[in-house]
């Protein structure tokens, strides 16, 4: 029992683990929600985008262009991150390890029954609706009020805390919203980091979903 505790209380990312293990639990065994619940959250946050473009009488359709170039830069984009979850998932280091157990045994269960198609829409969704919130409303937008640093950072900082699994896992999600700011930053193109973000998403689920299962393969 001390020994228990003693391990909770000192790894940074497992204070949530119970309450994440029985939520994807609940998740799993009605895998319908899981489209429901993306479209509830997703669909939300883009309410509360387009709320605040009229409000304060916004416009992204400058920086909206999708052409043969846009759609290559994005492609392009995951690369590096496609690169740093694998690496992060075959060399799990420090506080990634819990992540990487978390994936591997908890999260990654309420997209085990998913879809190729299903991942696909989830990834689509999640991709357009968190870019035009965090990169479009919040980096845009307060760029016209404040420095475009500290929009970059606002953005990035709350983008990471809106993924707020683990602390490490938020730090990370916070890294490729600045990583997706920069991007955006010299391209001008929010369709790109539009692009790049959904396109990860995917391929990422697909890794990961398909880890899993090589990984139930060979515990049997």
């Amino acid at each position: 029992m001390d020994q228990r505790c003693h391990y909770i209380k000192n790894s940074d990312d497992s204070f949530n683990l119970t309450l994440i293990i029985r939520s994807m639990k609940i998740i799993r065994a009605n895998q319908p929600s899981i489209i429901k619940l993306v479209i509830l959250v997703e669909g939300g946050l883009l309410l509360v985008s387009y709320f605040t473009i009229w409000w304060f009488d916004l416009s992204l359709f400058p920086y909206a262009s999708l052409g043969l170039s846009g759609l290559v830069y994005g492609l392009l984009a995951t690369v590096p991150m496609l690169i740093a979850l694998y690496l992060m998932m075959k060399y799990p280091l420090g506080p990634l390890k819990k992540i990487q157990e978390l994936m591997d045994t908890y999260l990654l269960q309420m997209f085990a029954n998913t879809s190729i198609g299903q991942l696909a829409f989830i990834s689509l969704i999640a991709g357009f609706c968190e870019e035009i919130a965090f990169r479009g409303v919040l980096h845009l937008g307060l760029s016209k009020l404040i420095p475009t640093g500290f929009a970059v950072a606002i953005s990035a900082i709350l983008f990471g805390l809106a993924h707020m699994i683990t602390a490490t896992y938020a730090l990370i999600a916070g890294l490729i919203g600045l990583y997706f700011s920069i991007i955006l930053i010299y391209t001008n193109n929010l369709m790109i980091v539009i692009i790049a973000h959904a396109v990860y998403d995917f391929l990422a689920l697909l890794y990961l979903t398909r880890r899993q299962t090589e990984n139930d393969v060979e515990s049997i």
